[in-house]
């Protein structure tokens, strides 16, 4: 066994060093620019994240393509995952959405990270989580915002939970209550439509290029591989030779640290 556990390992570190070597190469191209990261923003949820995104859906933004990125949203991120309608071309979009002081049994009001509505109050609300974690009721308020405050039935809004690897709110979030929210992620939800963004902004370079720093911001902080080092990783550990092993080091994780 301790010769098959050398042997994966050996295969990993095979891995983890043709990585390493490749973002040697992609950082001494200039790859690995990222102004987010100069003027540090990394991580910044308001400052970075739901502004850039809020700007990007923006039908009116500087960005001058319309509701084309908002159209790809829509259809990618929402709709993959439920049947909503949405008029982009009406749509707003709002940052840091104000909808009143928060109560003091925290069951009313808040700030709304990212807010949607077009002309017929079709509603998208987003709740963006980078590292921060959760506020008492928060996701509760926004649904009850939704629901009692603006009216708005199951098929008119639609409740996002944005996070970095697409976690489920916590309990102290939702209170305990039961109603639609969609989880959504970073890694395999916002970095896809990001992607396709850069094909919509094919012909407007500084655009296109500010989108593809973005997308580096979020695989520097996911700490995301290459995708063909990362399917090799996979197939090393899921092998049929290696899967028990595998499993044998997660079960001894804490002896060999230790």
């Amino acid at each position: 066994n301790m010769e098959r556990l050398n042997q994966l390992l050996k295969q990993i570190s095979e891995i983890v060093l043709k990585e390493n070597t490749q973002q040697e190469e992609k950082r001494r191209r200039g790859e690995n620019f990222n102004v987010f990261k100069v003027l540090g923003l990394t991580a910044s949820e308001v400052r970075l994240h739901s502004a850039l995104i809020a700007e990007l859906l923006n039908p009116n933004g500087d960005h001058g393509l319309g509701s084309k990125f908002l159209e790809s949203f829509w259809t990618d991120v929402i709709e993959s995952k439920r049947a909503f309608k949405l008029d982009p071309n009406t749509s707003n979009v709002f940052v840091e959405y104000s909808i009143g002081t928060v109560t003091p049994d925290c069951k009313k009001g808040g700030r709304i990270d990212l807010l949607i509505r077009d002309k017929n109050k079709q509603t998208v609300i987003i709740e963006n989580k980078i590292y921060a974690g959760d506020q008492k009721l928060q996701m509760y308020r926004y649904n009850r915002y939704a629901t009692e405050t603006e009216g708005l039935s199951n098929e008119q809004y639609a409740l996002l939970y944005l996070t970095l690897f697409g976690t489920q709110p916590s309990e102290e979030s939702t209170g305990k209550e039961s109603f639609d929210y969609l989880t959504v992620s970073y890694k395999d939800d916002i970095i896809p439509w990001l992607e396709k963004c850069i094909g919509i902004a094919a012909l407007y370079p500084r655009i296109r290029e500010t989108i593809t720093q973005y997308i580096t911001n979020l695989k520097q902080i996911l700490s995301i591989m290459e995708k063909n080092n990362s399917q090799e990783y996979l197939d090393v550990l899921t092998s049929n030779d290696n899967i028990l092993t595998t499993i044998d080091i997660l079960e001894h994780s804490y002896d060999i640290q230790t």
